[in-house]
């Protein structure tokens, strides 16, 4: 049970980055106007930061560059599949608070086994069939806004998050069917490399999202900067370790670690909003922790039965 333990150390570094991501959005990179360029210069940062990981690898295995041509292309073409995940998660959490967004992640699991059938052969058992649905549906609970007075569905959430989940989950299982045979740094070195010229291809033609990106260096945004490389430090460790778990058990007992990702995220929130209410806050009416609470709590139940 090492490997569980050791995959558990990414949801929680995950949480992390999450509520800094939202901090830039919300404090230093929101506008007025044009909410959709909001997070272009995160888009980026995101993105572009596959330039300081890809020599790191290539420093700590130079094997990377002996490659079948064929997986290094379709390692890069999962990695532009990750800089669309990357974009739909921080447009996602543009739209709501973390602790909502990211339970919607736990969809991944559920789309995984799916995806598994057709790329790893792999297939569900009638209960792990309703414990996915059982996921599902608490996803739906998150997707109520019980701010006002009527009960609203979050659908750009929806979109966004669920989107992101799909293309997640999709980048999963075919980094591990590419890693067992190629090795695992070679696979991590290809699939940064389609990151980055995802980022490449974003900074060369949206003007806008490049902008916004060049601004934060012409006003020396010094706390804008440092946590961006911070929190896209967090993130690129919490990939390769979750993705490092994925060779040293199933996929599918790997994947329940993460899902403790919406609790990490949850008590970093109500620790952040009793402490730290400068930096984040969360909605902690009675009537928002049940239905977070709730949530949650199926989520987890449904992601246990899901790998039992």
């Amino acid at each position: 049970m090492s490997w569980f333990f050791l995959a558990l150390l990414a949801p929680a570094l995950y949480g992390v980055s999450n509520h800094i991501d939202k901090y830039l959005v919300e404090k230093y990179l929101s506008k007025d106007k044009f909410k959709q360029e909001d997070v272009g210069s995160l888009i980026l940062f995101s993105t572009l930061f596959a330039l300081i990981v890809l020599p790191i690898i290539a420093i700590f295995e130079p094997a990377v560059f002996n490659v079948d041509l064929m997986s290094a292309l379709v390692l890069i073409l999962n990695g532009i599949i990750v800089a669309g995940a990357i974009i739909l998660y921080l447009h996602a959490i543009e739209k709501d608070e973390v602790s909502v967004v990211i339970p919607f992640l736990q969809l991944i699991p559920v789309f995984g086994y799916g995806l598994a059938i057709l790329i790893l052969n792999e297939y569900l058992s009638l209960a792990q069939i309703i414990s996915s649905l059982v996921i599902i549906i608490a996803a739906m609970i998150l997707s109520f806004d019980l701010t006002g007075e009527k009960i609203r569905i979050r659908k750009q959430v929806i979109l966004f998050a669920g989107g992101a989940s799909i293309l997640y989950a999709l980048t999963d299982v075919i980094f591990k069917k590419i890693a067992v045979a190629d090795g695992f740094w070679l696979s991590a070195f290809w699939q940064y490399a389609g990151v980055l010229l995802a980022g490449l291809i974003i900074f060369a033609s949206i003007r806008s999202y490049r902008q916004d990106f060049l601004n934060v260096f012409k006003r020396s945004k010094k706390p804008v900067i440092f946590l961006n490389f911070f929190s896209e430090s967090l993130s690129i460790i919490g990939d390769l370790i979750l993705r490092y778990s994925f060779l040293l058990a199933p996929i599918a007992l790997v994947m329940v670690a993460n899902v403790f990702q919406p609790f990490f995220v949850f008590i970093y929130g109500i620790i952040l909003t009793i402490f730290f209410p400068q930096i984040s806050t969360e909605k902690l009416s009675r009537r928002h922790l049940t239905q977070k609470i709730i949530a949650i709590v199926i989520m987890i139940a449904g992601a246990y039965f899901l790998y039992i």
